[in-house]
């Protein structure tokens, strides 16, 4: 079964556009479980960090029965308890020694104390009472669903109410009532219970007036899918993220190790953050995307060292800012859907592509003494993969003289550096400074 609410149509299907505390209808017997940012409103203390309802009462919706230890007074319709934030008023108060059976609470009275509509039958603290479980108390609210119950009405009588005693025949006058009695006093009598028209049957009468109705199990939410986290250590090893995630804040560390999120933020400031995508039970075709989002001059570092990016179990960097890369698991490894890294230093500066080229650019000067030859040796940005990669270099000026704009060549290579030649025209000794710019083109990965 999927764990996804269902929606009536026309309304968004994204959960992060549902405020925090709203509740809404459930069929458990019908979908599984909840996605973990929902609760069953069930009257519990909730305790989740990430929440920020955290240490709050969840309504209970579903009139859960809750286990109570409560003082009672002899002959007293008031009853305390630690807490009434989790019970409904209602709802029956179980204890056969203490408690006549049937006994209702019939008002909450503050977050310590209730009234019943019968008297305690002794005196007693700390005694162990059940609370709740009446039937629904908000309407079809049960922790059993897909069960139809019919109409009622709230059980109840009408005054009959007159200004004067009537009399029966002897009495006489407009007021006069066809009885045997001489006397009839009804200042206190009621019409008694309604009788059926012969249309639906005898009238069901309960606690409380309800239409005929369905019943289901109240959730709540109690945080966003995209909560964010600030870890502060440096690994983190759960969270209860899973495949559909949340968002991880990673601020200041200089390695952290994350397990199922949807997203990471990384803020490196000066320093360096190296993600480590730990080995977990991953879903294929499960996304994971890792973006830097501030201008400090660390770099972000991600790789798995067990199962790979595309074949690569080193680190693959985000430089700048907005810089970002989009994985996804294919079963034995992740591969790298979108990538976007560029960045600068005192060497130039570079782009780098998800389809594994690299474009590089740069500039050099070189001083020349009566020289008709003058090798300069460029030092890239970043280091290309291998040395396969195309120069393409431009003369832009020569100072103190001419005659350079002829032929270069290309002399040794490392994935970092290369060694261009330029040779006077008319190979004719000269002196001055000479200045190129160049473009490099190569692979980052393979």
């Amino acid at each position: 079964m999927s764990n996804k609410l269902t929606f009536p149509p026309r309304q968004s299907q994204s959960l992060d556009e549902i405020p925090v505390g709203f509740y809404m209808p459930w069929e458990k017997s019908m979908q599984g479980s909840l996605p973990p940012w929902w609760v069953e409103a069930n009257g519990q203390l909730l305790a989740d960090s990430e929440s920020p309802l955290n240490g709050e009462y969840i309504p209970n919706l579903n009139n859960v029965s809750k286990n109570k230890t409560v003082d009672v007074t002899n002959a007293s319709t008031t009853v305390t308890m630690a807490t009434t934030k989790d019970i409904v008023a209602g709802a029956t108060i179980i204890n056969t020694t203490y408690f006549t059976t049937g006994t209702k609470i019939i008002s909450i009275d503050s977050d310590t104390t209730v009234t019943v509509d019968q008297a305690a039958l002794g005196t007693a603290s700390g005694v162990a009472a059940t609370v709740g479980g009446n039937g629904p108390v908000f309407l079809g609210g049960s922790s059993a669903t897909g069960i139809w119950n019919p109409d009622q009405m709230q059980g109840h009588h009408h005054d009959f109410w007159v200004s004067r005693t009537l009399t029966g025949p002897n009495g006489g006058g407009s007021d006069q009532l066809n009885v045997a009695s001489t006397a009839l006093n009804i200042f206190n009598d009621r019409i008694r219970d309604a009788k059926t028209d012969g249309t639906n049957g005898t009238p069901r009468t309960g606690d409380e007036t309800l239409p005929k109705h369905r019943t289901v199990t109240y959730v709540m939410k109690v945080k966003n899918t995209n909560q964010t986290k600030l870890i502060t250590g440096f690994t983190l090893t759960g969270g209860g993220y899973g495949p559909t995630g949340g968002v991880l804040e990673v601020s200041g560390n200089t390695s952290v190790g994350v397990t199922d999120p949807q997203a990471v933020n990384v803020t490196t400031g000066a320093s360096d953050v190296i993600i480590s995508i730990l080995n977990e039970s991953w879903v294929t075709g499960q996304r994971m995307r890792i973006r830097k989002v501030d201008s400090g001059t660390g770099k972000v570092s991600f790789q798995d060292t067990t199962n790979g990016i595309d074949g690569v179990t080193t680190g693959i960097d985000l430089d700048s800012k907005g810089d970002y890369a989009e994985l996804e698991w294919t079963g034995s490894e992740w591969s790298l859907n979108e990538y976007k890294d560029h960045g600068s230093n005192a060497n130039g500066e570079w782009v780098r592509y998800v389809d594994g080229t690299m474009e590089q650019r740069g500039s050099e000067t070189k001083s020349v003494s009566s020289s008709a030859v003058s090798n300069i040796t460029i030092s890239f940005p970043v280091l290309f993969l291998g040395t396969d990669y195309v120069i393409t270099a431009t003369l832009n000026d020569l100072v103190g003289g001419a005659g350079w704009n002829g032929p270069y060549a290309v002399g040794s290579k490392t994935t970092g550096s290369a060694v261009l030649s330029f040779i006077e025209n008319n190979n004719t000794a000269r002196t001055g400074t000479l200045d190129i710019s160049y473009v490099l083109s190569g692979r980052w990965r393979a």
